[in-house]
């Protein structure tokens, strides 16, 4: 698929019920990093409260980077703007899409699954 429509993630989750409006207000009010402390801080819980032999500090800026390639593929209509946005070359970004982010998709307007891969 080359074209990509006009998708947006935050309209996605709140039509799968993950998020609604005021949660939308909320975290506009965070910053990125509080964002992402919040979430370990909450995700750690499941852990007693440490992520023991996750190696966090290694794995943050790939789950960084696939959050930024979920972002651009949503707000843009091409594989070639999406590249441009993230300021990597176009077949990096296919390389990316067919090897790690397999499970990259949104839900079209008609319900209609749609993989961006």
């Amino acid at each position: 698929m080359s074209n990509i429509e006009n998708y947006s993630l935050s309209r996605q989750l709140l039509k799968e019920g993950k998020i609604n409006k005021d949660f939308e207000q909320t975290i506009s009010k965070l910053s990125l990093q509080e964002i992402i402390a919040l979430k370990l801080d909450i995700s750690a819980r499941n852990f007693k409260g440490k992520f023991y032999g996750a190696n966090l500090y290694y794995t943050l800026p790939a789950i960084a980077r696939e959050a930024a390639v979920q972002y651009a593929m949503s707000v843009c209509k091409t594989k070639v703007a999406a590249s441009l946005l993230l300021g990597v070359p176009r077949t990096t970004l296919k390389k990316l899409l067919r090897s790690n982010m397999k499970h990259l998709y949104f839900i079209c307007e008609n319900n209609r699954r749609v993989d961006l891969s």
